[in-house]
C-alpha cells in the first residue's frame, strides 16, 4: 500500500483552477490538488473492498433461500452483474448533468450502505415467494430459472445498480480532460479493483470466519457510511472546485491541433466512425465475456489442486481481481500517450488469448507441483495457502494482468475527444458487464458440460484472438497487408496452441493433491514416481467434467471403486461400506413402518440401496450433480440397480433447499453429504438445517446425519451434537467405523420394539445387507449405539450452537483438515 500511495504522489497531476476558482484559497487549492485527489482514490478503495464484502455474503445468504446449486448461484450472480451494468449506464449519463459528482458518490455510497443493513431481512423475507415459485414451477427449470432471476434481481437491482453508478460518476470528476481520460479512468479502476480484491480476501479469510455474516454486513455498511461521509468531506473540502475545473481548458496548453508543432505526443487515434465505436464497444463486451469464461474454468481446474474450502475459492477470487488492478495501475498512466492505442489493444487482447493458451500444458501438469508444495507445506495453515495463491497466481496473472490494462487504453480510446467523460466510461463498462454475464452463462452451463475445461479455456482464447484480429485490422499505424498478416499470425498461433495443448490426464487432474499429498511418501514426490504410482494404483473408469463438479470413479487393483468429486473421495465400494450401509438401516429399522423416505446426497447409491430394501412406498434423493448421478452406475453391482427402482425419484437439488420449499413430508431423512471443510457443505450441520428436517418429518420420524470426526477436533464435534440435540431431544449418537458417526433423532419419542426390529432384521434382503458390515442380530445393531440421550447430553454441554450465521464449521474445519 506505501508503494501504490508513493505512486500516486508522484504521479497524479495539479489540477489548475481557473479564475472563476480565484476565491479558493491557496492552501485549499492545494489540497484540492493532491489530497483531494487521493482522498477521492482512497474511497474507492475501500468502496471497492465493501462492494466484494457485499457480494460474498449475499451469494451466501441467497443460497440459504434459493439453493447451492450452479444454477442458483450463476442465476444470483447473473441478477447481480445485471445491476452493475444498468446502474453504470444510467450513472455515465448523471454524471454529466451534474455539478457536483463527490456529493452524488456520497449518496451512493450511503444509500448502498444503508440497503445493505436491510437487506438481510428481505431476502428471508421473499423465501414464501419463493417457495410457491418452486411449488409450482419445479417441473420446468427453465420457468423456476426465470422466477429465481426476477427475484434476485428485484433483491439485488438497487445496491447493483447504486455500486455500478460510482466508476463514471468519480471518472467525470478526475478526468481532467478528456486528453486523460485513460489514466483517469485506469486509476480510478485501479484502485477500486484493489479494494475488491483486499475484500475478497477479507471476507474470505478475517470477516466471516471472526464476525459472522450479519456482523460482517454491519461492519461493510459502516465503512460504505464512512465512505459517504469522507465524500461529502472532501466535496466541502474543495471538490465542488475540481469538479468545476476536471473538463475546464488549462491555461496555456497547446490545442489539438497545435500539439505536434509544440512537440507534445501526438494524440491518440480516435474512432471517428460510428461503425468504429460499436467495434470498439462489442469487443469489449466479448472480451468480458471471455475473461468470466476464464474464471470460471481456471477455478474448476484449481480446484482440483487446492480444494474446494472457502479459503481456496478466496484465493482464486483475490488472485484473479488483484491482476485486473495491477494491469489497470501499470498502463494507465501510458494509455493516454499511446499514438495508435487500437493497435495496441488489439495486441493485448491477443496476447490475453495466448497468454491463457500457453498456460494450458501448465494447467494439465500443476497437480504434481500442488503436490509438492502441499506435501512440504501442509503442516501450516497460512504458509500453506500461501504456496497455493502462488499457484493460482501462476495461472492466472499474466492473463488477468492484460485484461486490467486493457480497460484504460479502451477508456481513452471510446471517449475519442468527446467532454463526457463520464458517459463514455460507463457505457464502456456497462457493455463489458453484459458480456461478462452472457461469458457467465455460457461457460457454466454449456462450454464445460459439452467441451469440458481445457477445450473451455481454447474458446475463450479463440474470442479474445478474434477480438484482437479485428482491432488490429481496423486500426491505422500498419498497411493494410501488415495488418491481414499479424491477424493471420495469430490465429496460426491460436490453432499451434490447441494442437499441441496436451490433453488433461484424468488420473493426475483427479488425483486430489489437498487431500493425499500430505499421506505421500518422500521418495514419491518426483514427478516420474509420483505419476506412476497414481496409474499403477488406479484405472479411472469414470471422468466427467460437469457444470459444477469433475467426477471420478477410480478402481483400485484390488477391485475397489472410489467415487471423487472435485478430487476428494466421496464414496467408495469397500472402506465406506459400513458408514454407508448404517446411515441407511439403521434409522430405516428404528422406524415401525418408514413408507416416505428422503436421502440427501447419492454418492455410491449404496446407502439409497440400504433403505430401498424396505417396503418404503416412496423413495426421493436429492443429488446436486448430475454427473454423479451418471457415476453412480459403476456402482450398480454394489447398489442392486438402486437407480433402477420404480419407487425413485432423483430431484437434481440442493437437499436442504429442497426441505425448504417443498410440501412433502417424510417418515425418514438421512443426511449424507461430502466433507463439511468444503463450502458449502456446513449448511447441512447447522441448526437452521436440522431445524428444516424436524419440520419436513411426519410425528415419529426419525432424522440420521453422517458426521466424520477425522477433521474435526473435539470442540467442532460438540458443536454439531449439541445443535442436533438443541433442535431433536434425546438424540443418540451412532458409530460405523472408528471416524464415521451417525446422529440420529425422532419428531416425538422412539419406542424401540425388539421383537418388532429382530422380525424385520431377519427378512432376507435386509439382513444380507447387514452381514456384509457383521451386523446379524438387533444386539448387533444396537451395539453400534455409542452414546445414548443422556450421554449425549453430557456429551454436548458448553458445545457452542453452530447457525447460519457464524458458519463455525465452514471455517473451521479446513484448519482442521491441516492439522491432522
Amino acid at each position: 500500500m506505501f508503494v501504490f500511495s508513493l505512486r500516486l504522489r508522484q504521479t497524479i497531476p495539479l489540477v489548475r483552477a481557473d479564475r472563476s476558482l480565484a476565491s479558493v484559497s491557496a492552501s485549499r487549492s492545494s489540497f484540492s490538488a493532491r489530497a483531494l485527489a487521493r482522498g477521492v482514490l482512497a474511497a474507492f478503495f475501500v468502496s471497492g473492498f465493501c462492494g466484494l464484502v457485499h457480494e460474498v455474503v449475499w451469494t451466501r445468504l441467497l443460497r440459504l433461500v434459493m439453493g447451492n446449486t450452479t444454477h442458483a448461484v450463476s442465476t444470483v450472480l447473473c441478477a447481480f452483474m445485471g445491476g452493475l451494468a444498468l446502474g453504470s449506464f444510467l450513472g455515465g449519463r448523471v454524471a454529466e448533468r451534474r455539478a457536483d459528482p463527490l456529493r452524488v458518490f456520497a449518496v451512493l455510497e450511503g444509500a448502498a450502505g444503508l440497503y445493505c443493513l436491510v437487506l438481510p431481512f428481505l431476502i428471508y423475507g421473499v423465501e414464501p415467494v419463493y417457495r410457491a415459485a418452486y411449488q409450482s414451477l419445479a417441473a420446468s427449470p427453465l420457468l423456476l430459472g426465470a422466477a429465481r432471476f426476477l427475484l434476485s434481481g428485484v433483491l439485488l437491482l438497487l445496491p447493483a445498480l447504486l455500486m455500478g453508478a460510482t466508476l463514471p460518476i468519480l471518472t467525470r470528476l478526475l478526468a481532467r480532460s478528456s486528453e486523460q481520460l485513460g489514466w483517469s479512468a485506469g486509476r480510478l479502476y485501479a484502485a477500486n479493483t484493489f479494494g475488491a480484491a483486499a475484500g475478497a480476501g477479507a471476507a474470505g479469510f478475517l470477516l466471516l470466519p471472526a464476525l459472522g455474516m450479519y456482523r460482517t454486513i454491519a461492519t461493510a455498511s459502516a465503512l460504505n457510511l464512512a465512505v459517504s461521509a469522507l465524500a461529502l468531506w472532501l466535496h466541502a473540502r474543495g471538490g465542488a472546485a475540481l469538479a468545476q475545473a476536471a473538463l475546464a481548458p488549462r491555461p496555456g496548453a497547446p490545442r489539438r491541433g497545435q500539439q505536434a508543432a509544440a512537440g507534445h505526443h501526438a494524440p491518440p487515434e480516435e474512432p471517428r466512425a460510428p461503425g468504429m465505436r460499436g467495434l470498439l464497444l462489442a469487443g469489449y463486451a466479448l472480451s468480458g465475456g471471455a475473461a468470466l469464461i476464464y474464471e470460471i474454468a481456471w477455478t474448476r481446474a484449481l480446484s482440483l489442486m487446492i480444494g474446494s474450502s472457502v479459503y481456496a475459492f478466496s484465493l482464486m477470487l483475490t488472485a484473479f481481481i488483484l491482476g485486473l488492478g495491477l494491469g489497470a495501475l501499470v498502463y494507465a498512466r501510458w494509455s493516454d500517450r499511446v499514438r495508435r492505442p487500437l493497435l495496441v489493444l488489439g495486441l493485448l487482447q491477443a496476447g490475453i488469448g495466448l497468454a491463457a493458451a500457453a498456460v494450458l500444458p501448465l494447467l494439465g501438469e500443476l497437480p504434481l507441483l500442488a503436490t509438492r508444495l502441499i506435501w512440504r507445506h501442509g503442516s501450516s495453515f497460512w504458509l500453506l495457502h500461501l504456496a497455493e495463491f502462488g499457484v493460482v497466481l501462476l495461472v492466472m496473472l499474466v492473463p488477468t494482468t492484460l485484461m486490467g490494462a486493457a480497460f484504460p487504453l479502451a477508456a481513452r480510446l471510446f471517449g475519442g475527444g468527446r467532454p463526457q467523460p463520464g458517459r463514455s466510461v460507463g457505457t464502456l463498462y456497462a457493455a463489458n458487464t453484459c458480456g461478462s454475464i452472457a461469458g457467465s452463462l455460457a461457460g457454466g452451463f454449456l462450454l464445460i458440460h459439452y467441451l469440458g475445461i481445457r477445450d473451455t479455456i481454447l474458446v475463450a482464447a479463440a474470442a479474445n484472438l478474434l477480438i484482437g484480429c479485428a482491432f488490429l485490422a481496423a486500426g491505422e499505424g500498419l498497411g493494410r497487408a501488415r495488418r491481414l498478416a499479424s491477424a493471420a499470425l495469430l490465429l496460426l498461433l491460436l490453432a499451434a496452441g490447441a494442437l499441441l495443448a496436451p490433453e488433461f490426464r484424468p488420473a493426475l487432474m483427479s488425483l486430489g493433491p489437498f487431500i493425499g499429498a500430505r499421506r505421500l511418501p518422500e521418495r514419491v514426490l518426483s514427478s516420474g514416481a509420483l505419476l506412476q504410482e497414481v496409474v499403477a494404483q488406479d484405472n479411472v473408469i469414470f471422468y466427467r467434467e460437469g457444470t459444477c463438479t469433475t467426477v471420478t470413479v477410480r478402481e483400485r487393483a484390488d477391485g475397489e471403486r472410489i467415487l471423487c468429486v472435485n478430487g476428494k473421495p466421496d464414496a467408495s465400494s469397500h472402506g465406506d461400506l459400513p458408514t454407508q450401509i448404517l446411515l441407511g438401516q439403521a434409522p430405516m429399522l428404528l422406524h415401525p413402518r418408514p413408507e416416505r423416505v428422503l436421502v440427501i446426497g447419492l454418492a455410491s447409491g449404496i446407502t439409497l440401496a440400504s433403505c430401498a430394501r424396505h417396503a418404503a412406498r416412496r423413495l426421493d434423493c436429492a443429488e446436486i450433480s448430475p454427473e454423479v448421478v451418471e457415476a453412480c452406475r459403476c456402482f450398480d453391482a454394489y447398489n442392486e440397480h438402486v437407480l433402477d427402482d420404480p419407487r425413485l425419484q432423483i430431484l437434481l437439488e440442493d437437499g436442504r433447499n429442497h426441505l425448504a420449499l417443498t410440501e412433502r413430508t417424510y417418515d425418514v431423512i438421512v443426511s449424507e453429504p461430502s466433507n463439511p471443510w468444503i463450502a458449502g457443505i456446513a449448511d447441512l450441520f447447522t441448526r437452521e438445517f436440522f431445524e428444516l428436517c424436524r419440520a419436513r418429518l411426519a410425528e415419529g420420524g426419525i432424522a440420521c446425519i453422517w458426521v466424520e470426526t477425522y477433521n474435526l477436533d473435539r470442540a467442532l464435534l460438540k458443536s454439531i451434537v449439541r445443535t442436533f440435540a438443541d433442535v431433536f431431544p434425546g438424540a443418540s449418537l451412532w458409530q460405523s467405523t472408528d471416524y464415521d458417526f451417525q446422529l440420529i433423532g425422532v419428531k416425538g419419542r422412539l419406542a424401540v420394539d425388539l421383537g418388532l426390529l429382530q422380525q424385520r432384521l431377519a427378512e432376507p434382503r435386509v439382513l444380507a445387507d447387514l452381514e456384509r458390515i457383521g451386523i446379524r442380530s438387533a444386539a448387533g445393531l444396537l451395539a453400534r449405539q455409542a452414546l445414548g440421550a443422556a450421554a449425549v447430553a453430557r456429551f454436548a454441554a458448553g458445545g457452542r450452537l453452530h447457525t447460519d450465521d457464524s458458519a463455525l464449521l465452514e471455517f473451521a474445519a479446513p484448519r482442521l483438515m491441516i492439522q491432522n
